[in-house]
Protein backbone atom coordinates (compact mmCIF):
# COMPACT_ATOMS: atom_id res chain seq x y z
CA UNK A 1 0.00 0.00 0.00
CA UNK A 2 1.31 3.63 -1.17
CA UNK A 3 0.19 6.86 0.19
CA UNK A 4 0.91 9.48 -2.28
CA UNK A 5 -0.16 12.86 -3.06
CA UNK A 6 -1.30 13.26 -6.75
CA UNK A 7 -3.31 15.39 -8.74
CA UNK A 8 -7.08 14.89 -8.89
CA UNK A 9 -6.92 15.68 -12.79
CA UNK A 10 -7.07 11.78 -13.69
CA UNK A 11 -5.16 12.71 -17.02
CA UNK A 12 -2.39 13.41 -14.35
CA UNK A 13 -2.29 10.27 -12.29
CA UNK A 14 0.89 8.55 -12.71
CA UNK A 15 0.35 5.27 -14.58
CA UNK A 16 1.13 1.40 -12.93
CA UNK A 17 3.77 -1.10 -14.44
CA UNK A 18 3.73 -5.05 -14.12
CA UNK A 19 6.55 -6.44 -15.09
CA UNK A 20 6.97 -9.97 -15.12
CA UNK A 21 9.82 -11.30 -14.20
CA UNK A 22 11.83 -15.25 -14.64
CA UNK A 23 14.44 -16.99 -14.00
CA UNK A 24 15.44 -19.79 -15.67
CA UNK A 25 18.44 -22.08 -16.21
CA UNK A 26 19.67 -20.09 -18.90
CA UNK A 27 19.00 -16.31 -17.62
CA UNK A 28 18.83 -15.25 -14.20
CA UNK A 29 15.67 -12.26 -13.36
CA UNK A 30 15.34 -11.56 -16.95
CA UNK A 31 12.00 -9.20 -17.63
CA UNK A 32 10.04 -10.78 -20.54
CA UNK A 33 6.67 -8.79 -20.30
CA UNK A 34 5.10 -5.84 -18.86
CA UNK A 35 1.45 -4.68 -18.50
CA UNK A 36 0.74 -0.93 -18.34
CA UNK A 37 -2.30 0.22 -16.18
CA UNK A 38 -3.42 3.97 -16.52
CA UNK A 39 -3.59 6.24 -12.82
CA UNK A 40 -6.88 7.18 -14.46
CA UNK A 41 -8.11 2.84 -14.85
CA UNK A 42 -7.04 2.22 -11.16
CA UNK A 43 -8.84 5.43 -9.86
CA UNK A 44 -11.56 3.86 -10.96
CA UNK A 45 -11.12 0.15 -10.37
CA UNK A 46 -14.27 -1.35 -8.05
CA UNK A 47 -12.09 -3.56 -6.17
CA UNK A 48 -12.36 -6.67 -8.14
CA UNK A 49 -10.25 -8.70 -9.02
CA UNK A 50 -9.66 -8.39 -13.06
CA UNK A 51 -7.44 -10.29 -15.57
CA UNK A 52 -4.51 -8.21 -16.65
CA UNK A 53 -3.07 -9.82 -19.95
CA UNK A 54 1.12 -8.73 -19.97
CA UNK A 55 2.75 -7.94 -23.23
CA UNK A 56 5.99 -8.81 -24.38
CA UNK A 57 9.24 -7.15 -23.40
CA UNK A 58 10.19 -7.09 -26.65
CA UNK A 59 7.57 -7.25 -29.15
CA UNK A 60 4.38 -5.99 -28.04
CA UNK A 61 2.18 -7.36 -30.64
CA UNK A 62 3.47 -10.64 -30.40
CA UNK A 63 1.25 -13.00 -28.58
CA UNK A 64 0.24 -12.73 -25.04
CA UNK A 65 3.01 -14.18 -22.34
CA UNK A 66 0.26 -14.48 -20.04
CA UNK A 67 -2.02 -13.37 -17.89
CA UNK A 68 -2.54 -12.49 -13.75
CA UNK A 69 -5.34 -12.15 -12.05
CA UNK A 70 -5.13 -9.37 -9.74
CA UNK A 71 -7.01 -5.99 -7.99
CA UNK A 72 -5.03 -2.49 -8.63
CA UNK A 73 -6.78 0.41 -7.16
CA UNK A 74 -5.80 4.00 -6.72
CA UNK A 75 -8.60 5.93 -4.40
CA UNK A 76 -8.74 9.50 -3.41
CA UNK A 77 -8.48 9.43 0.99
CA UNK A 78 -10.34 12.14 2.27
CA UNK A 79 -11.73 15.32 1.13
CA UNK A 80 -8.23 17.84 1.39
CA UNK A 81 -6.97 19.60 -1.29
CA UNK A 82 -3.41 21.04 -1.77
CA UNK A 83 -3.01 23.71 -4.48
CA UNK A 84 0.34 23.77 -6.18
CA UNK A 85 0.93 26.97 -7.76
CA UNK A 86 4.13 25.72 -9.42
CA UNK A 87 2.51 23.12 -11.12
CA UNK A 88 -1.10 24.81 -11.72
CA UNK A 89 -2.67 21.82 -10.30
CA UNK A 90 -5.16 20.66 -7.03
CA UNK A 91 -3.51 17.62 -5.85
CA UNK A 92 -5.26 15.10 -3.07
CA UNK A 93 -3.93 11.86 -0.70
CA UNK A 94 -4.66 8.98 -2.61
CA UNK A 95 -3.90 5.56 -1.37
CA UNK A 96 -2.70 2.78 -3.67
CA UNK A 97 -2.91 -0.68 -3.18
CA UNK A 98 -1.98 -3.94 -5.85
CA UNK A 99 -3.47 -7.63 -4.58
CA UNK A 100 -1.64 -10.41 -6.68
CA UNK A 101 -3.70 -13.69 -6.79
CA UNK A 102 -2.90 -15.80 -9.89
CA UNK A 103 -0.72 -16.02 -12.96
CA UNK A 104 -1.94 -17.99 -16.10
CA UNK A 105 0.09 -19.64 -19.05
CA UNK A 106 2.81 -17.45 -18.11
CA UNK A 107 6.01 -17.32 -20.57
CA UNK A 108 4.48 -19.95 -22.50
CA UNK A 109 7.30 -20.37 -24.69
CA UNK A 110 9.77 -21.87 -21.34
CA UNK A 111 9.40 -25.12 -19.70
CA UNK A 112 7.26 -24.98 -16.69
CA UNK A 113 10.20 -26.92 -15.23
CA UNK A 114 12.51 -24.44 -15.32
CA UNK A 115 10.57 -21.15 -14.64
CA UNK A 116 10.53 -19.26 -11.73
CA UNK A 117 8.19 -16.18 -11.89
CA UNK A 118 7.86 -13.03 -10.21
CA UNK A 119 6.01 -9.57 -10.62
CA UNK A 120 6.79 -6.15 -10.21
CA UNK A 121 5.02 -3.59 -9.37
CA UNK A 122 6.19 0.30 -10.39
CA UNK A 123 3.81 3.48 -9.29
CA UNK A 124 6.40 6.56 -9.98
CA UNK A 125 9.45 5.74 -7.85
CA UNK A 126 8.18 3.27 -5.97
CA UNK A 127 8.62 -0.63 -6.68
CA UNK A 128 7.23 -3.78 -4.67
CA UNK A 129 7.67 -7.39 -5.68
CA UNK A 130 6.16 -10.35 -5.18
CA UNK A 131 7.87 -14.29 -4.07
CA UNK A 132 9.28 -15.93 -6.77
CA UNK A 133 7.47 -18.70 -7.76
CA UNK A 134 7.82 -21.68 -9.96
CA UNK A 135 5.78 -23.10 -12.55
CA UNK A 136 3.00 -21.36 -15.13
CA UNK A 137 0.23 -20.79 -12.69
CA UNK A 138 1.74 -19.01 -9.72
CA UNK A 139 -0.35 -18.63 -6.45
CA UNK A 140 0.90 -15.57 -4.77
CA UNK A 141 -2.33 -14.29 -2.45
Amino acid sequence: MINKMMPIDTKQMADIFLYLHTDTFFSNDKIVAYARIKGSDANKSSGNPEWIQFKDIEDPYKESPGTLLCTVQMKQMGEGLIRMPREKTLKAKFTFFAKLYYGFELAPEKDAEELNTFVEVKVEKKTYKTKVHSGKYPIWY
